[in-house]
């Protein structure tokens, strides 16, 4: 199982160690080997054995806590960035550092909201198996936000039509 392989090799000779699993069951795993000479990512799917024809996708990146404790709906720092900014050059190599920031601030929005983030996460995930080699997509995350913004600017109607987005 994924929870075994990553109690028992994912971290084999390292100080970092997954120390409980909060649920677990049983999932066929399959590997996607990495095209990337230093992958910085696992990426793995899960096919459950009752529904064979449907799988999850997941992308484990690693991260450290650069935010450091946040107590739920306060604002980290400005010089946390600066710092980020100024640590390393790459765009986007942070990014998992925020993920508790994003998932703050969808939290509170309408479940049609969250609704039609998912579907455009999915046409995002769409996309990319159709576009591999042919240029770049913007990050997820850039979607999400612009999805709420195309919201609010609507209105912030929490019983919009899906089909006009």
């Amino acid at each position: 199982t994924i929870c075994s392989f990553l109690k028992e090799n994912c971290f084999r000779n390292s100080p970092i160690k997954v120390i409980k699993v909060v649920k677990e069951r049983q999932f066929e795993v399959k590997f996607e080997v990495s095209k990337w000479e230093n992958p910085r990512v696992l990426s793995f799917s899960l096919t459950s054995q009752t529904m064979l024809d449907q799988s999850v996708d997941f992308d484990v990146l690693p991260a450290f806590d650069a935010l450091g404790q946040l107590v739920s709906g306060s604002r980290p720092s400005s010089q946390v960035y600066v710092d980020l900014i100024h640590s390393y050059s790459n765009a986007g190599e942070y990014s998992t550092c925020f993920t508790e920031l994003q998932r703050d601030f969808i939290i509170s929005r309408p479940t049609k909201l969250k609704s039609l983030i998912r579907l455009v996460k999915h046409w995002y995930q769409q996309c990319t198996k159709i576009s591999k080699g042919r240029g770049s997509l913007p990050p997820q995350h850039g979607l999400e936000l612009l999805t709420v913004y195309a919201w609010e600017q609507g209105g912030k109607d929490s019983q919009f039509n899906m089909a006009e987005g």
